[in-house]
Order: C-alpha cells, then structure tokens, then sequence
C-alpha cells in the first residue's frame, strides 16, 4: 500500500510538470497584453474561489499550522509567479523562462538540508543535475547572453524553491486540497496588493487575454498546485 500510495504521489508530481510546462506559453502571450500582477492576480483570485467553494465544508480542520503554511506557500507562490512574468515582460522567451526557472530542482535539496536537516542523497543531486541539463537542451536554441529578464527568472526559481520546501514543512497531517486553498488565497491577495501599488489594472481585456488568465486558473493553478501538495505530502 505504501508504495503504490509513493507511485502515485510521483504520477502527480509528473502530471504537475507536464500541465505547468504548457503555463509558460500562455503567460507570454497574456503578458503581451496585460500588466504581470494583474495576470497574477486574476489566475489565482478564479483558483481560489474555485478550492474555496470545493473545500467550503472542511474549513473547521483548518489550524494555526495549516494557515501559517499556506500563507508561506501562497506568499512564495505569488511572489515567484509575479517574478516569472515580469521576466517574460522583459524579452525572456518561454523555452529559456522554463530551463531557468527549472534551476530549482538543483537548489530545494540545499534548502531543505538547512531548513529540515535532511542532508542530500547522491542520487538527488545526481538526478536534479541530470534534469537540469536535459531542460537545456530542449530549451535553449543556440545559447545567447545573460540578460535582465534572464536574471529576474533566476531569482523566481530561488522563490519557487522556498515554496518548494514550505509545502513540504507544512501540508503534512493536513488536508491537502484546503492547505492548497489557503495557499492560492493568499497568492492572489498578495498579487492584487501589488496591483494597486503599481497601477496595473488594464483599460480592457481581450477575449484571448481573459482565455489565456483561465486556463492558467483552472489547470496550472488550481488543479496543479492541488496535485503537487498532494504529490509532496506523501
């Protein structure tokens, strides 16, 4: 039971990844057209109302611990997505965006070794350098300099790796899809603070525009960041 329960956890981080790797074209396309918090805010205001509804009868299993997680988890997660699409913004294109934001596979093990005192296998290392390396050659056509937008992608990764580690410190013992309600909350509350600080509520919404914030609501939002706490807590 135990290792089916492990198998399928991995299958749910697996399917995470595939479904994520498809966010990173419709965040450039929606860029184009809309501020980056703006974007943010609304993928994860449509989420969150989504969970909230769905997990509206088992808020009372709701703790000091599970709230003080998932506000990490949504702070980091706002935060790395805003980031992310900043970056884009500022010419990064989806195929580098994915290999640099990628790099933190390479860093949650040096993280989690200071904040949980699980010291790295040889094989995490080995299997996240691995990782790494195939992402650039996929994504990465002909090489091409460092630029800004390159660097700020860098950062996000950084951000994602603490969510990374958040999820895993605090989801445990507790109900998953809620921790991940919690979670998305959060992330849009922060995202819509950072939309009135810069300004960034748009004249007008395409149709292509409002497709593309849904699709990053329902799939890589809710029902990613869902089956990834869920991947992780086992």
């Amino acid at each position: 039971m135990h290792n089916k329960r492990n198998i399928g956890a991995t299958l749910m981080l697996l399917l995470t990844a595939a479904i994520w790797g498809s966010s990173f074209v419709f965040q450039k396309y929606a860029v184009e057209q809309l501020p980056a918090a703006f974007i943010v805010a609304g993928r994860f205001t449509i989420a969150g109302i989504l969970l909230a509804l769905i997990t509206m009868k088992k808020w009372k299993t709701i703790d000091r611990g599970c709230l003080w997680g998932g506000f990490l988890a949504g702070f980091t997660m706002s935060l790395g997505q805003v980031l992310q699409t900043v970056a884009m913004g500022l010419g990064t294109s989806p195929g580098k965006s994915a290999f640099l934001t990628a790099a933190y596979c390479v860093m949650v093990p040096f993280l989690s070794w200071f904040f949980q005192k699980e010291r790295p296998k040889k094989n995490h290392l080995l299997s996240a350098v691995i990782c790494l390396v195939g992402i650039g050659l996929i994504s990465l056509n002909g090489g091409g300099g460092m630029m800004l937008g390159d660097s700020v992608t860098l950062l996000c990764s950084v951000v994602y790796a603490l969510n990374i580690i958040s999820i895993a410190v605090y989801s445990p013992g507790r109900d998953p899809i809620v921790f991940t309600m919690i979670q998305i909350v959060t992330a849009a509350i922060c995202a819509w603070v950072s939309v009135a600080f810069t300004g960034g509520m748009p004249e007008s919404i395409s149709m292509e525009a409002a497709a593309s914030i849904l699709y990053l609501a329902l799939f890589c939002t809710a029902l990613c960041l869902s089956l990834q706490t869920i991947g992780l807590k086992y």
